[in-house]
């Protein structure tokens, strides 16, 4: 069985991810280093969501201001935006972009608006031209969020106030965590080297617990050990789903907002920058080559979320179906491990008296995560295109038959 995906990273990485927890080193230091490894305005964090709160923090933007938002991210970064007692008001998207209509963000702005918060969804990136335009009209800063963008190449739109990078442990060329903020105005950059420095640094022993955990992961990423796995859960009667989701996605605990406010450690910063230095930008491109075979596989009218952006790379391969536990268990037989959560991703709702994103959020509730990944041969890459396109053929089907039978018969046969 091919899992739902794959942890970026390659054994010999993870083994000089083990071997740096021992090597001693100054974590001011390797920071400045590791950042101006990618960018010279960078600025390195542990997580996006540790950026974002000490951003927040040295803005402190009024209490019940608006940040008008993209309406799709993982909801720790609107909660976090409601700790700094500020107000996420979504703005729809379109399933086939994943990027917003500039006319409905245009209207989202108040005279209480103090920011705009882009989010690029499962490696496809939206064009922000017309973004940046609203946001020029009303004086608008714009914050954008790259976490699941990252392509070897681009480093955030050049009229962006802060655009946000994450390494962690699913993301694209992985550290096992860290993130990297591209921050030009030199005042905002110097605050947010400043507002980690109280942060107390993580501990070796999360350190080595992150390495062996994803190493574990990385073991089970082997299609014929995946199905062991699979096939012991079903036995003890534990959801295999449950187990992956509670390793890899990093659901809240009680002590989230300690382990939020920590800096990287001397290991995680060196691994850092040597991702950022070797990693090839090729296997980007061999993995949207994929996934492109993938698409072009499936009906034309098949409803993948961001199908028509401009820029996709496919950090992740999202189906939409009428049915989705239907779609997940056709995959399932046909060997791929499809799933309904292999991500947080959700919709924020809009606050009293605001539009919603009611668009956007009936598709995500139906999103069917698909593995995609290059690795997967190109002989099975085609008996999933055939699987997928026979589920959603089949669920046409049945929502054409109820239809039909919700209509009644025709006036002819009621005559005769």
């Amino acid at each position: 069985m091919f899992p739902r995906g794959q942890i970026d990273i390659r054994w010999g990485d993870l083994a000089a991810a083990f071997a740096l927890a021992w090597v001693p080193g100054d974590v001011r230091t390797l920071s400045r280093q590791a950042a101006a490894a990618w960018h010279p305005h960078a600025v390195v964090f542990l997580t996006v969501r540790t950026g974002f709160d000490v951003m927040l923090r040295h803005l402190a933007l009024p209490e019940g201001s608006e940040v008008v938002c993209t309406a799709v991210n993982i909801p720790d970064m609107f909660d976090l935006l409601r700790h700094h007692g500020l107000v996420p008001v979504p703005v729809d998207l379109d399933p086939a972009t994943l990027a917003p209509d500039p006319g409905a963000l245009e209207a989202a702005i108040t005279e209480n608006t103090r920011a705009v918060l882009v989010t690029h969804l499962l490696g496809a990136r939206m064009p922000l031209e017309a973004v940046h335009a609203v946001a020029r009209r009303h004086g608008l800063p714009v914050w954008e969020d790259c976490a699941q963008a990252f392509d070897g190449r681009y480093a955030g739109h050049p009229d962006t106030q802060v655009s946000m990078f994450s390494f962690g442990p699913i993301k694209t060329a992985t550290a096992l965590g860290g993130a990297l903020f591209r921050v030009d105005d030199p005042g905002l950059r110097a605050a947010l080297w400043a507002g980690q420095e109280t942060h107390p640094v993580q501990g070796r022993a999360t350190w080595l617990g992150v390495v062996l955990n994803y190493g574990a992961m990385r073991i089970l990423g082997e299609p014929i050990l995946y199905r062991v796995f699979v096939a012991t859960c079903a036995w003890l009667g534990t959801s295999h789903d449950r187990l992956i989701n509670g390793r890899v996605l990093g659901l809240k605990g009680s002590d989230w907002w300690a382990a939020l406010r920590r800096r990287p450690s001397a290991p995680l910063l060196r691994l850092l920058r040597r991702r950022i230095e070797n990693y090839p930008a090729s296997r980007v491109e061999e993995r949207a080559e994929a996934a492109t075979r993938l698409l072009g596989m499936l009906p034309a009218d098949a409803p993948v979320l961001g199908r028509s952006a401009i820029s996709h790379v496919f950090w992740q391969f999202v189906v939409t179906p009428p049915e989705p536990e239907a779609m997940v268990r056709a995959l399932r037989e046909a060997g791929f491990d499809a799933t309904t959560g292999a991500s947080r991703l959700g919709p924020v709702v809009a606050p009293p008296g605001r539009t919603g994103a009611d668009g956007i959020a009936s598709v995500m509730a139906r999103a069917v995560y698909v593995p995609a990944y290059a690795r997967i041969p190109d002989g099975a890459r085609q008996r999933l295109g055939r699987a997928i396109g026979d589920a959603l053929r089949s669920q046409s089907s049945r929502d054409s038959s109820r239809s039909m039978r919700a209509v009644g018969p025709s006036s002819n046969s009621a005559s005769a």
